[in-house]
């Protein structure tokens, strides 16, 4: 919702976008989003939702693990030491420690990463 697109509006662009790119040839992953582009601006929503369901389709078809294709498409990771990452990882220690993860992350091949802020609000005790 945060940049003005609802609901409706995500499944209308999607519907557009299926029945468009019906006719494409899936064989190679690195053109899904070129071929997208050809067929609706902007709207990467919707274009998101459909290339996450294609590439889990194939890499289902090649038997490798999705996360397993997505390094191989960024030349500054070293496959033969790839090692699990954390989907959530919450911050708390100090400010260099955090900055040295970061560092850390960048070099493992990482260049952007979202950061949620909030803060725990104790509940009242009557």
């Amino acid at each position: 919702m945060m940049t003005g697109e609802t609901l409706d509006s995500l499944c209308a662009s999607l519907g557009y976008l299926l029945d468009k790119v019906r006719k494409f040839e899936w064989n190679d992953p690195r053109h899904f989003s070129i071929q997208f582009n050809t067929v609706l601006y902007g709207n990467h929503s919707a274009k998101s939702c459909l290339e996450m369901a294609l590439l889990d389709l194939y890499t289902q078809r090649e038997s490798v693990p999705l996360w397993k294709y997505l390094r191989t498409l960024n030349p500054n990771v070293n496959n033969l030491e790839l090692k699990a990452i954390p989907i959530l990882r919450m911050l708390g220690g100090s400010l260099e420690k955090e900055l040295e993860d970061a560092k850390i992350f960048r070099e493992s091949g990482f260049k952007h990463w979202k950061i949620k802020i909030g803060s725990i609000i104790p509940s009242l005790v009557i």
